[in-house]
């Protein structure tokens, strides 16, 4: 079976969530697939970035941005256009494009196209951020473009659900993966904690959705009984980040709170979880929830808040909180400081997630589907 990733969507080399998926899902394809040749579907400007993520061990077919554009209005008048490329597409037995919330091009009927669509929230984010033109023509272009879908791949049971609502499609879930921890673990450079200052960690985005703002409350209210204690949050800048550095100050914590805006390697990453008390994920919205699983993982601690999709991928491997509650938090926090969670019980859930959300597992789970279509 021949199988091309479609990476179209990719157009920066900044880390972010469904691009570790695209890249882990290709080369865990290669890995786990003997005999099964792997392609990658991606724009000229973007070839670097992704040879430097995932290896040149794979059939690359690239297109310019202006082919790009064309993939995407009219598939049919790309094959007229760039026969050539078309062909080295439809060579491939399915095509799957690994962030389908969107899809860049669609390929049917000349391919079997298998979307993995991780959300819909974006909708209800333009929505109501009050954009309320661009939301309608983006809700039925969305719904139009992924009623187009062959076929369709969702990352969780909430986000099968959001589908079948919205686009009337069923889908298969397939979860998302999660890597073993690394035996090798960097400090990252600019850490800026002493050997006696214990931190609680949030990996995230900055969006508000992510909730990062109940976190600041939640610790403003219990700092001062924990003088060595520190708050850790890794995210990438956006414009929505300048909120919280200044509501650390009006909460006086601005001293306790460190804001990583920097790009780390994955072993500077695993350091972060291995070494942090516990790890606070405040989200309203998830398509999967990748970091709470990596923290359990590396056998620490995590506190999650309650909503339907958080619920069904960390099981009981997690303690939960009200997202809306800061006091709630904040007594969560006293509660795995006062009574820390005893090692063999750590080792169980990390044992639970590592079995649950293997790679090995993700990938015979789509060679089963596509076998089966």
């Amino acid at each position: 079976m021949r199988v091309l990733i479609d990476l179209l969507y990719i157009v920066n080399d900044k880390p972010s969530g469904i691009k570790k998926y695209g890249f882990k899902l290709a080369t865990e394809i290669l890995k786990y697939t003997e005999g099964n040749e792997v392609g990658i579907l991606c724009t000229d400007d973007m070839l670097k970035h992704i040879e430097s993520e995932i290896g040149k061990n794979f059939n690359y077919i690239v297109v310019s941005n202006k082919e790009k554009l064309i993939l995407g209005r009219d598939y049919s008048v790309f094959r007229k256009t760039n026969a050539e490329k078309a062909r080295a597409i439809e060579s491939y037995d399915f095509v799957i494009s690994t962030w389908a919330n969107y899809p860049v091009a669609l390929f049917s009927p000349y391919i079997k196209h298998v979307g993995v669509i991780h959300d819909l929230q974006m909708l209800k984010l333009m929505w109501k951020a009050r954009n309320f033109i661009r939301t309608i023509y983006q809700y039925f272009d969305t719904k139009k473009r992924i009623k187009k879908l062959d076929y369709i791949v969702t990352i969780s049971g909430q986000t099968y659900s959001a589908v079948k609502k919205f686009a009337k499609k069923e889908s298969v879930i397939i979860y998302n993966s999660v890597a073993s921890p690394t035996f090798v673990e960097n400090k990252p450079q600019d850490f800026p904690f002493g050997e006696n200052e214990n931190y609680i960690l949030d990996i995230n985005t900055f969006d508000r959705y992510k909730n990062a703002d109940l976190l600041l409350e939640a610790f403003s209210f219990i700092h001062k009984e924990y003088p060595s204690l520190r708050l850790y949050f890794k995210g990438n800048y956006r414009e929505e980040y300048k909120r919280l550095p200044q509501l650390a100050e009006r909460l006086g914590i601005s001293d306790k709170v460190y804001f990583d805006l920097n790009k780390l390697t994955e072993n500077e990453i695993s350091w972060l979880y291995s070494n942090a008390l516990l790890f606070v994920s405040p989200s309203f919205m998830e398509g999967f929830g990748y970091t709470p699983i990596e923290a359990i993982t590396h056998k620490t601690p995590v506190l999650v808040s309650e909503i339907d999709t958080l619920k069904e991928v960390v099981k009981d491997c997690g303690v939960y909180f009200n997202p809306n509650n800061a006091d709630e938090l904040a007594l969560r926090i006293k509660d795995e400081i006062c009574n820390p969670t005893p090692q063999e019980e750590l080792v169980r859930r990390q044992n639970i997630m590592l079995e649950l959300y293997s790679s090995k597992k993700q990938v015979n789970c789509f060679m089963d589907y596509l076998n089966s279509l």
